[in-house]
């Protein structure tokens, strides 16, 4: 089949463990542009945090952020589309982790709320979140999303009180920093919103039959996406739990240049 569109995820995929865009995956991405194919990027970032990355790739289409509440177009003043927190939630989970020595993210999409920012969060969050502000009792909030991190049994505890909560209104998810172990993290968003409802939107707005779109990932936020696209890559540094859910594993990891080989044999 001719792909018409190749979605990337950033970290753990198209960089290294650096993280580092390297100069063969770079000039990969840029032949593929040249010849026609649509590229853009999906990504757990904010987009501020991006927007480096779609100008050296000089991506014109507009990028999936913050695992799929927040779409933008670099240089359009307004998102494509965004799924916001109901403010309620949103307000009570932050009282929750509040309770607890964690640091927390009110993420709206283009600007960060953070409470009790902790050295090792701080760093980890440097390279996902820009805008950062301080959370205050006042602070007027339309979050997509709230992160917190923070050691493993207080993330646990967090996790087991609002799961017990608002299971059904919001999507909880809870995983290790690959990075900056032992810390875990909890990241909360709309029930609905994924890689893959955004892999949709996105592809309704530019025309593209969803069976055109050619996914490489390596997490398991990228799984939603392997199963709206025509055709899933998973990387060789994936947890195997994702790549038995793509349709093709590189024998190669990201710090391989594993997209530079993806892009040889496919494209």
């Amino acid at each position: 089949m001719d792909y018409e569109l190749l979605v990337l995820d950033l970290d753990g995929t198209l960089l290294n463990s650096e993280p580092i865009l390297t100069p063969g995956v770079r000039a990969s991405i840029l032949g593929t542009r040249k010849s026609g194919l649509k590229v853009t990027l999906a990504t757990g970032r904010m987009f501020p945090a991006m927007v480096r990355y779609i100008e050296e790739l000089g991506i014109d289409e507009p990028v999936i952020a913050l695992n799929g509440a927040w779409s933008q177009k670099l240089g359009e003043k307004y998102p494509l589309f965004k799924e916001s927190m109901d403010p309620q939630i949103s307000n009570n989970i932050v009282q929750i982790a509040s309770k607890y020595d964690v640091s927390l993210g009110v993420i709206e999409g283009d600007r960060a709320f953070m409470k009790n920012l902790l050295p090792i969060p701080q760093k980890a969050f440097s390279s996902w979140i820009a805008n950062m502000l301080p959370l205050k009792s006042d602070s007027q909030l339309d979050p997509c999303e709230i992160l917190i991190a923070g050691e493993d049994s207080m993330i646990n505890e967090i996790y087991q009180e609002i799961y017990l909560s608002y299971s059904n209104e919001i999507a909880i998810f809870k995983f290790p920093s690959i990075r900056y172990a032992p810390m875990w993290y909890l990241e909360l968003r709309g029930k609905s919103c994924s890689k893959g409802t955004a892999l949709k939107s996105l592809a309704e707005h530019l025309r593209i039959d969803p069976a055109k779109t050619f996914v490489i990932g390596d997490y398991y936020n990228d799984i939603p996406m392997f199963e709206v696209a025509g055709y899933s890559v998973a990387l060789g540094n994936a947890p195997e739990d994702v790549k038995i859910k793509a349709h093709y594993v590189s024998p190669f990891t990201n710090d391989q240049d594993a997209v530079s080989q993806i892009i040889r044999e496919f494209f």
